[in-house]
């Protein structure tokens, strides 16, 4: 069995394995990071140990292997993706989710460079920010410094304005409603931009990037195949298939979905341990210095 994360190709990426590899049927279960972990636990409680892949958002790999229940491995098709793995290799990620600053092209004919341009009088009120930029916030402060990141953050959060979703962020951004949206998904400003709407881009450097981690079981009772399908999952050609499907790969040696973020090398990945044991302290920091102000 392979646990998978939500996400709308999910289906495609079953059946497309199951046409290469016959031999191997999946049978999948798609629902949130959450519940995802909490059915592992269950069957870790019961010992029936029925999930032998799983796919979720890098905070409920670390729980699950501070729990014992994935173990290390390294498919030899992840070998290049240093920035996209797990420090300790429990994990690994095949797909990831890009953050840009997005912009209306109309409102800002002059792409942004950075978001440090947005502490400034005429973009008060113009720049978007979603309400649970978490890990953003434990990037800046990591790229910044604690001292200096706090002060950025805390002048900064005088000037944006907070909304849920990213998705709600672009599709405001596209109608005027903002100039700009810090930590946008580059996927999604891409999809409007190609429906028409007077969209665009940024990339700051490094690009902050957010994978979705792959892991093993520790006590698989099917680890052979798991094995083979995880080096399906990693192989260039699959990652070809990922961009088809609209999906980014994490593999650099094929074009990705933006093409714009093909060839770069220059992802900071937020995957170490400090973050996620005190991802408590991030999401507090995050309110105190953001939402109060909502």
């Amino acid at each position: 069995m392979v646990h998978d994360g939500v996400h709308p190709h999910c289906r495609g990426t079953q059946k497309k394995f199951e046409e290469q590899v016959p031999s191997i049927r999946l049978k999948a279960f798609r629902s949130r990071s959450s519940e995802i972990a909490n059915r592992i636990s269950v069957e870790a409680k019961t010992e029936r140990h029925e999930f032998d892949v799983a796919t979720v958002n890098p905070i409920t790999a670390h729980a699950l292997k501070s729990r014992g229940l994935i173990k290390p491995h390294l498919p030899k098709e992840a070998k290049l993706l240093s920035a996209f793995r797990d420090p300790d290799g429990y994990w690994n990620s095949a797909i990831f989710s890009a953050n840009v600053i997005g912009y209306n092209t109309k409102l800002m004919p002059v792409p942004p460079k950075a978001i440090d341009e947005f502490i400034s009088p005429k973009w008060k009120g113009k720049v978007g920010l979603d309400t649970e930029e978490y890990e953003w916030l434990a990037c800046e402060l990591r790229l910044r410094g604690e001292k200096e990141g706090l002060t950025f953050l805390r002048k900064l959060s005088e000037f944006v304005v907070m909304r849920k979703g990213h998705t709600l962020g672009a599709q405001l951004t596209a109608a005027g409603e903002f100039s700009a949206f810090i930590h946008g998904n580059a996927a999604e400003f891409h999809q409007l931009k190609i429906n028409g709407a007077p969209v665009d881009m940024a990339l700051t450097t490094p690009t902050q990037a957010t994978p979705r981690a792959t892991a093993l079981s520790a006590k698989s009772r099917r680890e052979a195949a798991a094995k083979v399908f995880m080096e399906w999952l990693f192989s260039r050609e699959t990652a070809k298939f990922i961009t088809q499907i609209g999906r980014t790969s994490t593999r650099s040696d094929v074009e990705r979905h933006p093409a714009v973020l093909s060839n770069r090398q220059d992802f900071f990945v937020l995957a170490d341990a400090e973050y996620f044991e005190n991802y408590s302290k991030y999401v507090k920091l995050f309110d105190e210095i953001f939402m109060k102000r909502s």
